[in-house]
């Protein structure tokens, strides 16, 4: 997307109803996405600090539908934080600023560009990495809460902003159709990985057969539950809210579970080179399981809890072959920072498989145990 000057920045925020005047901008370069910026305004009494994004409208055409997913869905969050005395209900959830004079949450530019503004979370942290298996516990506390405050969602559903966004079978047909055309000639390269992928299609099918069946409930889901979605506190280290709620829409609590599962039960990049450091660790994955049931099992049907072990294959095996995909068509998707590197994406996915399924009864013990 195109660079933007301070004055174009300041008259995009002037149609959004805060208060004062901006005195400072800061280009946020931690997002893969969209476009952010972190906007200081002199309120007179005091500095106020929010983040000002403007959309990536390829990713996400429908900028309507997919804010008013997110703001339906914040307004229930808020609601139910607010008779919560457990937490701060200001920092329970993204809160995001109406455009003046309208209804609206998002604000086109003389260039056609989509702009939103949300309220900074003051005092809060990511993590791309786990440091402690406390934090595995947190996250999915933060994200199972999220799950509870939502479980009640009132008619209409939301809308679908991305189709067959965690359609695991869909994934296989594009991977299919990815090693047989092999437009970048790679295939020889990566046969091993191949194999491994296509010895598992069965087990990717499971939750969207579940799904299909209606043996397994369709919910109001986050679909991007990675660590690094979870706000943590700058002081207790305690979660705060969980961010990045473009992807908010119908699905599977199987798929949220399933991809904390990925992305927090281990102290490993997702990009590594050292495969042996691919270990699913059995402290996170016990904490994962506690903290999200500790919000969830009064509300999740039999069968989904019986399948939370599986789910974390499942979606570390969708996202495995996506990689894998990816890297056969020439690395057209993921932005990559080294040759190689969606393969080894691919492979680091695959050697979690492989170290959950070693793990495989402990951790099904675990989940039992939890379920109460």
């Amino acid at each position: 997307m195109q660079k933007i000057s301070r004055a174009e920045i300041e008259k995009i925020c002037d149609k959004f109803e805060i208060k004062g005047k901006m005195i400072e901008v800061q280009e946020c370069s931690s997002g893969h996405i969209h476009d952010t910026y972190i906007v200081t305004c002199d309120e007179g009494h005091q500095h106020r600090r929010y983040i000002l994004q403007r959309v990536n409208t390829k990713v996400f055409p429908d900028v309507e539908k997919v804010m008013d997913n997110i703001i339906r869905v914040t307004s229930h969050i808020l609601h139910k934080a607010k008779q919560d005395k457990t937490i701060d209900p200001e920092r329970a959830t993204l809160r995001f600023i109406r455009v003046r004079n309208s209804e609206k949450y998002f604000v086109y530019d003389s260039c056609g560009s989509a702009w939103r503004m949300y309220f900074m979370v003051e005092k809060t942290h990511t993590y791309d990495v786990l440091t402690n298996a406390e934090q595995a516990y947190e996250a999915a506390k933060a994200f199972g809460r999220f799950q509870k405050y939502l479980a009640d969602f009132p008619p209409p559903p939301l809308h679908e902003t991305i189709s067959n966004f965690h359609n695991t079978p869909k994934r296989f047909e594009a991977l299919h159709k990815a090693i047989k055309e092999d437009v970048a000639g790679r295939r020889k390269k990566c046969q091993p990985e191949i194999d491994f992928a296509l010895s598992m299609e069965d087990m990717g099918k499971i939750i969207v057969q579940g799904i299909e069946k209606k043996e397994i409930p369709i919910r109001v889901c986050h679909n991007d539950t990675k660590i690094n979605n979870v706000l943590f506190d700058d002081e207790t280290d305690k979660a705060v809210c969980v961010i990045d709620l473009d992807t908010v829409m119908p699905g599977s609590a199987l798929y949220d579970f399933g991809d904390e599962v990925r992305t927090t039960v281990g102290f490993f990049a997702e990009n590594t080179l050292d495969l042996s450091s691919v270990v699913a660790d059995v402290r996170c994955f016990e904490n994962l399981v506690r903290g999200f049931l500790e919000e969830t099992r009064d509300f999740l049907t039999k069968t989904e809890i019986e399948l939370l072990y599986h789910s974390g294959i499942i979606i570390t095996l969708e996202i495995g072959i996506r990689f894998l995909a990816d890297y056969l068509q020439g690395d057209v998707y993921f932005k990559i920072h080294r040759p190689e590197e969606n393969l080894d994406r691919a492979r680091t996915q695959f050697a979690l498989i492989r170290s959950l399924q070693q793990q495989e009864r402990q951790m099904q013990q675990i989940v039992k145990r939890y379920a109460g």
